[in-house]
């Protein structure tokens, strides 16, 4: 009972922020909701969302935000993985922020990347794809301007049986434990056996 009164509280909270301007319902890549499969297992084919309005100037992204951005002439749900000023670097199929090699929560790879570099203007962001070795993202168009990031998704909430909150998705920096790895060392070590 008290699960329910939540759900539906919840619900009427989205529905007066969709009516007062601050959200958005986004049917990403078409109207069977978002297409394609970059995102995955994150978001599936046909999963609609709801996403809080990015208000310039205000509204900061924070690595590991779930966003609705602009990019390579189309409109993307991406990773917010590098931020404004950040040195980002692909190499050895991992991603390093400013020399510190920064993982997904599983720890997985960037498998197939090719090397990059891009040093973030005060304004620029970089983004990945959660299912980085099928996905298109600044790996391959580059960092996009603060004005792309249209908005932070909040939840899935069509089909039912995927009805869910999107909490940023943890990219955290390896080394918490003291160790310093940068990409420099790892070009010089030998390759594991």
């Amino acid at each position: 009972m008290l699960r329910t009164l939540v759900r539906l509280a919840t619900e009427v909270a989205d529905v007066a922020a969709l009516l007062f301007g601050r959200r958005a319902v986004v049917e990403a890549g078409g109207p069977s909701g978002y297409e394609g499969a970059s995102m995955y297992p994150l978001l599936a084919p046909g999963d609609r969302l709801l996403f809080d309005r990015l208000t310039p100037g205000a509204d900061r992204p924070r690595r590991g935000d779930i966003v609705l951005a602009r990019g390579a002439g189309r409109r993307l749900i991406k990773l917010v993985a590098g931020l404004p000023g950040e040195l980002i670097e692909v190499a050895r199929d991992r991603l390093w922020v400013d020399g510190r090699r920064v993982d997904f929560p599983d720890g997985r790879p960037l498998v197939g990347s090719m090397p990059g570099r891009w040093q973030l203007d005060r304004d620029q962001y970089f983004l990945l794809s959660d299912a980085v070795a099928v996905g298109t993202d600044s790996r391959h168009f580059g960092p996009v301007r603060r004005g792309a990031l249209l908005g932070r998704a909040r939840q899935v909430y069509w089909p039912p049986g995927r009805r869910r909150r999107l909490n940023p998705t943890p990219l955290r920096p390896a080394g918490a434990d003291g160790t310093s790895v940068t990409p420099e060392s790892l070009r010089r070590a030998p390759d594991p056996p």
